[in-house]
Order: C-alpha cells, then structure tokens, then sequence
C-alpha cells in the first residue's frame, strides 16, 4: 500500500480503490482520511475544514455528484488555501497553482499555471 517513491501513487482506476479497501481493513477511517477525493483531489484529513462533522460526510459529499464536490471546494479554498483565492481574483494563475499544490507543481506539471489561465480564457 506505500508507495516506492515520491508520488508513486501506482497505476489509477479500480486498483486506487483495491489499496482504499485493502487500508480499510486496517483502519476505516484513516483510510479515508488518507484519500484525495473527487475531482478536485482534496485529502480527506481536510474534511473539518471543509465543513464536514466527520471525514465520511466529507467522503458521502464526494460521491453524491458536482455539486457536493464544489461546495467542498469552495470551503477548501477559503479555509485551508486563501493564498489560491486571492490568486484566483487576481487571475493569477501561478499563485494559484503554488498555493493549491505547492511549489512542486512546476517538476511534475510545468505547463499547469499556463493551462489554467487557458480554461480560464476558454470557460469565462
């Protein structure tokens, strides 16, 4: 279930939940917790920041659609990356990809600030 290295997350679809039922057996909750969750890949930990009494209503809120995942979005943003809400009024982009995944972003996806302000440009 750990990883060999930094960001070896293993191949994605159904084995991502084979290693989520595999650490339930171990402990439920933690599993959870140690989830990144819906399209916005919020870590479970956050689910008090993110409005939710416990990291199953977080979880639920994930699997219940958009709508559910955008408001947990909304209040991630606010609560734990302020830096990215700023950066997001000010349309700029690389604050916003520094606050919501940190500086690493730029190893592993050196084109992401650039891309946002496209969908921006492309989605307004």
């Amino acid at each position: 279930m750990c990883f060999k290295g930094k960001d070896d997350y293993g191949a994605g679809g159904l084995h991502q939940y084979e290693k989520l039922i595999r650490a339930a057996s171990l402990d439920f909750e933690i599993s959870i917790k140690a989830c990144s969750w819906g399209g916005f890949q919020i870590l479970g930990e956050y689910y008090a920041s993110c409005g939710c009494a416990t990291v199953f209503e977080f979880a639920n809120k994930f699997i219940s659609g958009t709508d559910g995942q955008v408001d947990i979005f909304i209040l991630f943003m606010k609560n734990v990356k302020p830096a990215g809400v700023r950066g997001l009024r000010e349309r700029n982009w690389v604050n916003v990809a520094d606050a919501y995944n940190g500086k690493g972003w730029r190893e592993h996806n050196p084109d992401y600030a650039n891309n946002l302000a496209k969908y921006y440009d492309q989605f307004k």
